[in-house]
């Protein structure tokens, strides 16, 4: 067992900034059976204070003031920046919209440590959220569909979740930060989805308009009754419908329905609400926002005493900070310690999306290889960054690893229409592989891609739709930080239990 290494996950998000620190122990397990490096412990040891995401103007968040803020919680932790030696910082919601997220992110990552950075869809933000607040954790004990409704400054997000899998996701441009205004109803400044559900009430949203307490309530009211619709309770009313799911033109200058439309919810099942707003929603916090949380909680909090048995509304385990707890256990994941790295400008690396190469393992030549290798590469941009996933087959030996790089130096050139005496000018490529090969075929692959930077990774089992944000080593250790981020997708296919109620 290694020793214990601290980590860290930064969350920006739409209304609110955190950090967590964690102290980890990577190591492998006393079994036969399990050979590459895991997380095998993990510890909370600091929880910085929760601020408002500062911002410029409209689309520009406020660096300065969040990297200060970093930097801020690291001296009241008492930790070093440089005894951080892995971690996360994920950008979520509608400040994942943002014009200058990406940047932040970037700045974050290499400023608090050698981390990976994500700016988080929506797909994997409601993964995130489903596994910190404890929904996944519980549908193991629950014999049919729990439901974890997501509810933040910006976006709501729906997991439905089942013997601790998450078998579907969907997401809404709807939240607490839509509006925001000052201690007098003042606004200062509204989203294009508050708009919109703010016009269907006749209620004008400018900056510098007042809002009264009441068109506050009616505006809440009428959130809560879209986030009742969207989580499947009951069929939509026909304004629920217009403003969810009409395709453009509609009142909205983008749908607020960020996926594909929810489906009716099966009964019985358990509805566990985290996000910011879900600090109002279980009557716990007492405190101004300048936002409609306070009001959306309450309102929705009444919605679903209407609709639901109230044993069937669950605490979570983690409102607010679902998020971030989430990216703490469950993103962080470590390769196998025989990794290759061509030389120091591949890493790290962020949001390489992955491309599954079929392999026919039991007639691998380095031809058939070339051509798998070429078709996948053409079914991306061959000037942009993705990571082939070429999986393996039961047992290797020398001979097939020696196809098999060949042909994987082969296809790359071919999509360039280089030759075999030409070298390569390509971006950065990234071999990732089930078995443990990745530092022999390295070296092998180096022979014929001396001027192409690469890495190859191994013992990471990713499929399409994924994709991949690696960090640097940790000191004296040759595994890699690696987040694997899948894109969950509602599917007809899914096969979701109808119980009796318990």
């Amino acid at each position: 067992m290694s020793e214990p290494r601290e980590s860290a996950v930064v969350d920006v998000g739409s209304s609110t900034t955190h950090l967590i620190l964690s102290r980890l122990v990577v190591g492998r397990r006393d079994s036969h059976f399990h050979r590459k490096p895991e997380v095998l412990e993990r510890q909370t040891i600091y929880r910085s204070p929760v601020i408002f995401t500062p911002f410029l103007d409209d689309s520009t968040i406020d660096h300065d003031a969040v990297l200060a803020f970093v930097r801020g919680s690291y001296r009241e932790a008492g930790m070093p920046f440089e005894e951080v030696s892995t971690g996360a910082v994920i950008c979520t919601g509608e400040a994942a919209r943002r014009k200058n997220a990406q940047a932040i992110t970037r700045a974050l990552a290499q400023d608090s440590g050698k981390f990976v950075c994500a700016t988080a869809g929506h797909h994997f933000e409601a993964m995130l959220a489903a596994h910190g607040s404890g929904s996944v954790e519980l549908s193991h004990y629950f014999d049919g569909v729990v439901v974890n409704l997501d509810i933040g400054g910006g976006t709501t997000k729906r997991a439905l979740i089942q013997g601790g899998a998450i078998q579907d996701t969907t997401a809404i441009n709807l939240g607490a930060r839509l509006v925001v205004f000052d201690s007098d109803g003042t606004v200062r400044r509204a989203e294009p989805a508050g708009h919109a559900i703010a016009s269907t009430l006749g209620i004008d949203l400018s900056p510098g308009r007042r809002l009264s307490f009441d068109q506050q309530h009616d505006l809440a009211g009428a959130m809560a009754r879209l986030i009742v619709a969207f989580l499947g309770l009951e069929p939509m009313p026909p304004l629920a419908r217009e403003l969810l799911v009409t395709e453009p033109p509609a009142p909205l200058p983008d749908r607020l329905i960020m996926s594909e439309p929810p489906r009716c919810m099966p009964k019985p099942f358990r509805l566990v609400c985290s996000g910011g707003v879900s600090e109002f929603l279980y009557e716990g916090a007492e405190f101004d926002t300048g936002d409609l949380g306070p009001l959306l909680g309450r309102a929705l909090r009444q919605e679903l005493r209407k609709r639901l048995p109230e044993s069937w509304v669950v605490h979570p385990r983690e409102g607010i900070r679902a998020t971030v707890i989430g990216a703490c256990e469950f993103t962080l994941q470590v390769s196998g310690d025989t990794v290759y790295v061509s030389d120091d400008t591949v890493l790290p690396l962020s949001n390489a999306p992955v491309i599954s190469v079929p392999i026919d393992w039991s007639k691998i030549t380095a031809d058939d290889v070339a051509v798998a290798t070429r078709k996948a590469l053409e079914s991306a941009d061959q000037n942009s960054l993705c990571a082939l996933f070429y999986g393996g087959p039961p047992q290797f030996g020398y001979g097939r690893l020696v196809e098999l790089a060949r042909g994987i130096a082969a296809g790359c050139r071919e999509r360039r229409g280089e030759t075999a005496d030409q070298e390569p000018s390509e971006p950065k490529r990234v071999f990732v592989f089930s078995h443990n090969i990745a530092n022999t075929l390295g070296r092998e692959l180096h022979r014929h891609l001396r001027e192409t930077p690469f890495l190859c990774i191994d013992e990471i089992e990713v499929g399409e739709l994924d994709y991949l944000d690696i960090g640097v080593p940790p000191v004296g250790e040759n595994y890699l930080p690696v987040v694997v981020k899948s894109l969950v997708f509602q599917s007809s296919s899914a096969q979701i239990r109808r119980v009796d109620r318990p």
